[in-house]
């Protein structure tokens, strides 16, 4: 932690380094905790900051040395090896692999390092410590791995690998040197077996942690006997308690490695998809990554990536770089990964190839084999280069990795662990902030009038790159630089995708539209025809397409909830040019079982009407029909009547008129 004097010394320091006048910033002097030094330390670039390396109070970008060329303190690493992070409570845990030991580092508000040392340690009494007793205690770690932070309860999970089990602390309020208040695969604090052949309740150097929250889930990585274990329930766990499945093997005392849809070979990172039930695997010795999906049949593989398919006796599909070199499609020992929500992406540390890449894993997107969009630590995909020293972006067999994203702060963070140059690399990806075009007038335009608007954009270094990804500008408009310009001569909606680029290739997407309205007018308005939606299938993609009539076509649709405690799941869109409604697949429906909504149809000269309809979420077949609606108005005679009934898991629900 810094004092006020050692602020004041690592700020004369940066002002060196970075040119920048101290009669230019306002120093405010606060307690450590509140030391706002990154926001000044991190000069522009990629990445935005880095932990483990460091001289004179300084990051040292082009420096790669264990324990930060000292013995073990509070400043650097030996061959880190996973993270985690508490968004919410702004902590950063790093599993410190050969010091044994797991540091924790106080974070901003947005989420980036306070300092550039380490606040508290696990696993050790104290920063300068890095033993492994034999046998082991509730305190000590030998070559801990993968971390698992569980917001709700508070308590972090850690993968002892050198003692074949996983330990749980309470990091509520965090101790230095605490103990571990739970022990998994060994059946107590005191032993560190590997049996073999393995049992229900053993492990063997366990390296990937992830929670199933549909399920209150545990699943463990059991890398020495190829399998995935799964633990249940989550609240419940008990020192050396059984697991309830082994995902990869056939029974819990076989260990046989494979490169079928079923097996796994040295099984490693975790992640869960919770939106989609499923859960990608880091299959590091067949150079893959697996993803599995749960469905009413169970549990099922439907893609792999980094090979062009699941392995067979007569091709196995299991070597790294699929036999060749690196490529966009290929993978050499990953380690771990990481899924985005926001933007359906999967980011897959390929440690072999010293990178990481990304994935676009949206269920209408993935096919086994995909290319990779997007890469961090090479310059090409071609390339698997580590050079040493170390550059400012360069990675040596990297291993784990954890993702940041807030549209407030806004950030787009991208940590990766370095293990071979022993840091911790902070990547900002750049992302357009500006959320609707022509935004004072909701994205309208008038046809002969000149537009000019400047994209904002955040995060990522260096010159940033503009583009169309997708769709088509209104003709006459024209993308120059980060602006959109020009004189629109057509009428019409149209509907497109922008890319911000960084120089180092990092990108972000949002996607637009703007309404050019004809300089006439029209006192004609469209209405909805659409009487209702149909069941929501859970379990099942949804898509449905909404009509309109009257007006001027096109139409231009937009949606909101009626009520904001009940919001439109985040996987339903509705594209506001088609006026389709879709979503990949609905795992998790709302509580209330119904989601009611407001729909806006707005014709060509920008006329609108709105009407009011009912997402209902349909239970899968076999449950019971739970009715929503429990009255309707009586009708008068001779008078129109309209009412409309609900209920979840109904195909069809009867009822009778009575005159």
């Amino acid at each position: 932690m810094l004092t006020p004097h050692a602020f004041l010394k690592k700020l004369c320091l940066l002002t060196t380094r970075v040119g920048l006048s101290v009669s230019a910033l306002a120093l405010v002097i606060s307690t450590p905790a509140q030391a706002q030094l990154p926001a000044l330390g991190y000069p522009s670039g990629s990445p935005i900051g880095v932990l483990g390396q460091s001289s004179s109070g300084n990051i040292a970008y082009e420096q790669g040395i264990a324990n930060n060329g000292s013995t073990t303190n509070n400043l650097g690493f030996n061959s880190p090896g996973y993270l985690a992070l508490d968004s919410a409570g702004h902590r950063l845990f790093v599993s410190d692999t050969q010091n044994n030991r797991v540091l924790v580092f106080l974070l901003n508000n947005d989420n980036t390092p306070q300092n550039l040392d380490a606040d508290y340690v696990l696993g050790q009494p104290d920063f300068f410590s890095n033993t492994a007793p034999n046998p082991p205690n509730a305190a000590s770690l030998n070559q801990p791995t993968a971390l698992l932070y569980e917001p709700k309860s508070k308590k972090l999970f850690v993968a002892d690998t050198g003692n074949h089990r996983v330990l749980r602390f309470d990091v509520a309020i965090i101790t230095t040197g605490e103990n571990a208040d739970l022990v998994l695969g060994q059946p107590g604090f005191f032993s560190r077996n590997a049996p073999d052949p393995p049992t229900r309740t053993s492990m063997n150097a366990p390296q990937g942690l992830a929670l199933r929250f549909a399920k209150q889930e545990l699943l463990v990585a059991d890398t020495g006997n190829n399998r995935i274990l799964v633990y249940w329930p989550l609240c419940c766990l008990t020192d050396g308690m059984n697991a309830e499945s082994p995902l990869g093997q056939g029974s819990f005392t076989t260990k046989t490695p494979g490169y079928s849809a079923t097996k796994f070979d040295a099984p490693t990172g975790i992640v869960y998809d919770q939106d989609h039930d499923r859960i990608f695997v880091a299959d590091t010795e067949n150079h893959r990554v697996v993803i599995w999906h749960y469905n009413r049949f169970g549990i099922q593989a439907f893609y792999v990536l980094g090979q062009a398919g699941f392995g067979s006796t007569t091709s196995p599909n299991n070597l790294p770089n699929r036999g060749g070199s690196p490529s966009r499609r290929s993978l050499n020992t990953p380690k771990d990964l990481k899924y985005d929500p926001v933007r359906y992406r999967l980011f897959v540390v390929d440690s072999g190839n010293h990178r990481v890449v990304g994935y676009d894993v949206k269920l209408n997107h993935i096919t086994s084999g995909q290319d990779a969009s997007l890469l961090l630590g090479q310059s090409s995909y071609t390339e698997s280069l580590s050079p040493s020293p170390p550059t400012a972006s360069s990675l040596n067999t990297p291993t784990g990795l954890d993702l940041y994203y807030d549209t407030v702060t806004p950030r787009d963070l991208v940590y990766t662990i370095d293990k071979g140059n022993h840091r911790l690399l902070l990547h900002d990806l750049p992302q357009l902030t500006t959320s609707q075009l022509a935004n004072t007038s909701n994205g309208v335009i008038v046809q002969g009038v000149a537009y000019n608007e400047a994209l904002n954009v955040t995060g990522g270094g260096g010159q940033y790159t503009y583009t169309i990804a997708s769709g088509i500008l209104p003709p006459g408009i024209t993308l120059t630089g980060n602006t959109l310009s020009g004189t629109p001569t057509d009428p019409g909606i149209f509907c497109f995708s922008l890319r911000v680029e960084d120089q180092y290739g990092l990108f972000n997407e949002n996607e637009y539209y703007l309404h050019v309205k004809p300089s006439g007018t029209s006192s004609s308005t469209p209405f909805i025809t659409t009487p209702y939606l149909p069941h929501v299938p859970i379990g099942f993609p949804y898509g449905i397409n909404l009509s309109a009539t009257g007006g001027t076509p096109p139409y231009r649709w937009s949606w909101s909830a009626t009520d904001t405690n009940n919001p439109i799941p985040k996987n339903f869109v509705l594209n506001a040019c088609s006026g389709r409604i879709e979503s990949d697949l609905v795992i998790n429906p709302p509580s209330a079982g119904i989601v009611q909504i407001r729909i806006t149809v707005a014709d060509l000269y920008n006329n609108s009407s709105s009407f009011d309809l009912s997402l209902l979420f349909k239970s899968p077949s076999g449950t019971v029909c739970v009715s929503v609606t429990t009255e309707i108005p009586d009708a008068i005679k001779g008078q129109p009547y309209k009412s409309f009934i609900y209920g979840t898991g109904c195909d069809i629900i009867n009822f009778t008129a009575v005159d």
